[in-house]
């Protein structure tokens, strides 16, 4: 076998097994998915200390310089304004709010790092190598959902998903319990949207491809997801449409566009509405709007809110179910973050990867990367409005790994002008025809 091989081999395994979050009788620690990214990053330390490559492309450096750009920046801003909001809100500071803030940047910084190493050393071929490693987690998913409750319950529940969703809080014995898998589910989302709108660089296989992805969407069966694609996909079609799309104009469009539903989102929550239509009318949201209505007193929709501090949110959640509250686990990356972060600090989250990255991209990979770019950031805000996508690793290690092959792929790539190298794409590691 070749090193090439074995490489391809290892990161298929290992990003597949480190996908399962749980299985029925088995559950694995938080940190075991994060063994993967260690594995990957000692990988590329071990190539580029110990072996001498040439540098034959300066276009992969400029690619993982983007990605650091696009993806970091937000969470160092993130790091900023805490030590604010714990100086405002000193009562409250915990020290489990501090740890879980820097475990959590830590894991975000892991993810980040691991996907900047292994596109370094695969390239192009990372998208494909990634998409197969979730297709084989969701294949073992299925089989222990027939194996644990038998061919006849996955007929009748696991391809009916849409009928079964009430009963996912309850029956942990239904195959459309086992097939829930979130992380998963969400993280196809971004394959399927890439396969519908770049039809080229994808290669024959498009079309299976495309049904994989259909499959995993459909059986982990997540409403937010599917109406997140069928937004994302007509927002796609129509910038796609258009023979020339002024590309910094839409991105102003679309950045206020993204500003005024999070504020509608974040308003419903803050003013009581939320809790006066599902009282009057008797309305269930798998019991989010119990944690979304709990949350409310922890802030305002006002300019003057600087807010928490990162993990503040979260923590109050825990606190509150362990005071006996009845209500589940975050369920809203949109929520949490304003309450973090408070009004400026979420504006410019919003404002930084809605337009300043969309006009990063422009400028250095063109129209079309800057254009898939929106589509995803899209999909991925409306997603975090009822969910925890942001913190969930198969679903960011697809985001960045998607938008590399994007990046790396652009025939608009401008050689140009140089922003200098990325911190670990310092050196490009060839893994053809068996060397490394």
């Amino acid at each position: 076998m070749t090193q090439r091989g074995f490489l391809k081999i290892l990161y298929i395994f290992t990003l597949s097994i480190t996908m399962f979050n749980k299985l029925p009788d088995i559950s694995f620690p938080w940190w075991f998915k994060y063994s993967h990214c260690l594995l990957w990053i000692c990988i590329y330390l071990y190539m580029s200390n110990y072996r001498v490559y040439g540098s034959k492309s300066n276009k992969v450096n400029q690619c993982i310089l983007s990605i650091q750009k696009i993806f970091l920046t937000p969470y160092m801003l993130f790091i900023l304004f805490t030590p604010l909001g714990w100086l405002v809100y000193i009562d409250s500071l915990q020290l489990n709010m501090i740890t879980r803030m820097v475990s959590s940047v830590i894991q975000f910084l892991l993810i980040a790092f691991s996907v900047m190493a292994t596109a370094s050393i695969f390239r192009e071929h990372l998208i494909k190598y990634t998409f197969y490693a979730m297709i084989i987690n969701y294949m073992v998913v299925i089989m222990t959902a027939i194996l644990k409750c038998g061919i006849v319950d996955f007929i009748q529940t696991g391809l009916v998903p849409f009928g079964h969703a009430a009963t996912r809080l309850t029956d942990e014995l239904l195959s459309v319990k086992i097939l829930e898998v979130h992380d998963i589910t969400f993280a196809a989302g971004f394959f399927f949207i890439y396969f519908c709108v770049q039809y080229k660089n994808i290669g024959k296989h498009r079309l299976l491809y495309l049904f994989l992805s259909i499959l995993l969407i459909y059986l982990g069966y997540k409403r937010i997801e599917l109406a997140a694609l069928a937004l994302t996909i007509v927002f796609a079609r129509f910038i796609n449409t258009k023979k020339k799309v002024n590309i910094k104009y839409w991105s102003v469009v679309f950045t206020i566009g993204v500003l005024a539903v999070m504020y509608v989102f974040i308003w419903i929550i803050g003013s009581g509405a939320l809790k006066e239509l599902v009282d009057n009318n008797g309305l269930t949201l798998m019991h989010r709007e119990k944690t979304y209505v709990y949350m409310a007193q922890f802030f305002e929709l006002s300019p003057s809110y600087i807010g928490r501090g990162m993990a503040a949110a979260i923590r109050l959640n825990l606190a509150g179910i362990a005071s006996g509250h009845w209500m589940i686990m975050g369920h809203s990356d949109i929520l949490f973050s304003y309450i973090d972060y408070g009004f400026w600090g979420f504006t410019i989250w919003v404002i930084y990867c809605c337009y300043f990255a969309t006009k990063l991209l422009l400028k250095k990979f063109g129209t079309n990367a800057a254009k898939i770019w929106m589509v995803f950031t899209a999909y991925a805000f409306i997603t975090y409005l009822s969910d925890n996508t942001a913190w969930y690793y198969a679903f960011q290690i697809s985001y960045m790994v998607i938008m590399f092959h994007v990046l790396y792929t652009s025939t608009e790539f401008s050689t140009k002008k140089n922003e200098g190298t990325a911190a670990i794409g310092y050196m490009n590691i060839e893994v053809e025809n068996g060397t490394a």
